[in-house]
């Protein structure tokens, strides 16, 4: 815990964390004209695809993670990287949950994993953001997560079928930041319903870092040059373009005042598990 904090703590200034780049600003200047707020009409089958986009900077691996450690919307540090989730209803049952995983316990978490391969002195420490997590699973509800942005497609009795047999044949237990996590869930989720959704992004990623003075290799071989990951807040945007786009409904304001945050009992365990590392991420950063 205590190196990943120092690896991440390198690559970070303490007073910077709101992004003013134009690169940045162009990036996120639909937020500016978001889809306008619907009055939803009474529907028997449909699906509303959420997400808790964190609006962070993919310029480069380093002002992503600066931007992981102090998110530019609120200045918070819980250092997430936000979330995406689904809610199926049918006349009779209803679906809420996301993809989820890299709790810890069965292998390190992807940057612990990093700095671990730094100190064995692997050539390429920066491969492990590609390993895939084997502690994936179905997590009810929205996680704890409120969202920015949500959106309803509505369904056929077929399609509500389909998407319904999807998500509880889903293979969970596989998780990996660069092919198959939440976001990646959610947009074949919404796929299925007929709504297709960008949420891919390719990040550079520098080939040396300084770390305390020590000139630190993260790859040798090109491959790892850059890194592809499905994002909360490419999704984000491309809901909002279905809903300009009349693919799907502004279901925002809907959702927030019928399905309150609520903290479960899996969150609350979640919490227990990872506050020492985000506690010391916390007090390093201030």
């Amino acid at each position: 815990m205590v190196r990943f904090g120092f690896f991440l703590l390198s690559l970070l200034t303490s007073c910077a964390w709101h992004p003013c780049t134009t690169e940045y600003h162009v990036q996120y200047c639909h937020l500016n004209d978001p889809p306008p707020v619907e009055l939803l009409d009474p529907c028997p089958h449909y699906l509303v695809v959420l997400v808790c986009a964190r609006h962070l900077d993919y310029t480069n691996g380093k002002q992503l993670l600066k931007t992981i450690a102090r998110h530019p919307s609120d200045g918070s540090k819980n250092s997430d990287v936000g979330h995406a989730w689904v809610l199926l209803q049918g006349e009779k049952e209803r679906l809420e949950g996301g993809h989820t995983g890299e709790f810890g316990v069965v292998q390190p978490r992807y940057f612990e994993g990093v700095a671990d391969l730094i100190d064995y002195r692997d050539p390429n420490p920066v491969r492990y953001l590609w390993a895939t997590q084997k502690d994936g699973c179905f997590q009810k509800g929205s996680g704890g997560f409120v969202p920015t942005f949500a959106a309803r497609i509505k369904l056929s009795q077929e399609q509500y079928e389909e998407v319904r047999a999807f998500i509880l044949s889903y293979s969970y237990r596989d998780y990996a930041i660069t092919r198959h996590q939440c976001a990646t869930f959610a947009a074949d989720v919404a796929e299925i319903a007929g709504v297709e959704l960008k949420h891919s992004v390719t990040v550079p990623i520098e080939q040396r870092i300084t770390l305390y003075g020590e000139n630190i290799q993260l790859w040798s071989d090109p491959f790892y040059a850059e890194l592809t990951i499905s994002s909360p807040d490419i999704l984000e945007k491309s809901l909002m373009q279905a809903v300009k786009e009349g693919k799907a409904q502004n279901a925002t304001n809907w959702y927030l005042e019928n399905y309150r945050k609520k903290t479960t009992l899996f969150d609350r365990i979640h919490s227990i598990k990872t506050i020492g590392s985000k506690l010391n991420r916390s007090l390093m950063l201030k």
